[in-house]
């Protein structure tokens, strides 16, 4: 069974299902709490079912390319790590529940699950957070703004990691910039697998997922 519903109703469904006996995927953000993800967790080995999160952005080409750079060490011992989801929307989506201030709501939950999970699929759990998480428009219920600081990644203890996203960037940032003793990598641009499938295209298309040379 799939789950994708707003946030706040990802752990009821996905306990029903587990309790019916079936294996379960999950959107992102899995649950609201960790008290919520463990209980799941634990009812899902209690029942020997599959039990899963959706985070198909592990398959982005641009963090694919960034998985190869650092795979064959061409910029040297990386030193920092930038990520960063550049949104503009000044106004407050009406009847969004994103926007309604319900739990599971807002930037963090929705693009932050995204930057926290391809930074610890990078680099591995860090030893400490520090996260600045904000609301910046006129009328919002809900954050739309974070800049975190992962300190002492499991595999990279000296790399400086900062995660970013927010609904006021009219000129977008890099995507990625990462710096390294042997050089630098900066990306431009959002993943364009998903502007293609909605244009009809498909990963047989030739090029497929291939960014435009000035990204």
């Amino acid at each position: 069974m799939v789950v994708n519903t707003p946030d706040a109703t990802h752990y009821r469904y996905a306990k029903e299902a587990l309790l019916s006996g079936k294996h379960v995927v999950v959107e992102k953000p899995f649950t609201t709490t960790v008290e919520e993800a463990k209980e799941l967790v634990a009812l899902a080995e209690q029942k020997g079912l599959i039990l899963s999160v959706f985070q198909n952005r592990r398959w982005n080409a641009d963090l694919l390319t960034v998985k190869d750079i650092l795979d064959k060490g061409l910029l040297g011992r990386l030193v920092e790590f930038e990520s960063t989801f550049a949104r503009y929307r000044n106004f407050i989506k009406p009847d969004a529940w994103k926007e309604t201030g319900e739990s599971g709501g807002g930037l963090t939950y929705n693009l932050g699950s995204h930057l926290i999970d391809q930074a610890v699929e990078l680099f591995g759990l860090p030893e400490s957070v520090f996260a600045n998480i904000a609301t910046v428009r006129t009328g919002g219920k809900v954050d739309d703004y974070f800049c975190m600081h992962l300190f002492k990644p499991a595999r990279s203890p000296e790399l400086n990691i900062t995660l970013k996203a927010s609904y006021l960037m009219c000129e977008p940032e890099p995507r990625f910039v990462l710096h390294g003793t042997e050089g630098s990598f900066v990306k431009y641009g959002v993943d364009n697998q998903e502007a293609a499938l909605l244009t009809g295209e498909r990963p047989v298309t030739p090029d497929w997922g291939n960014d435009l040379p000035e990204q």
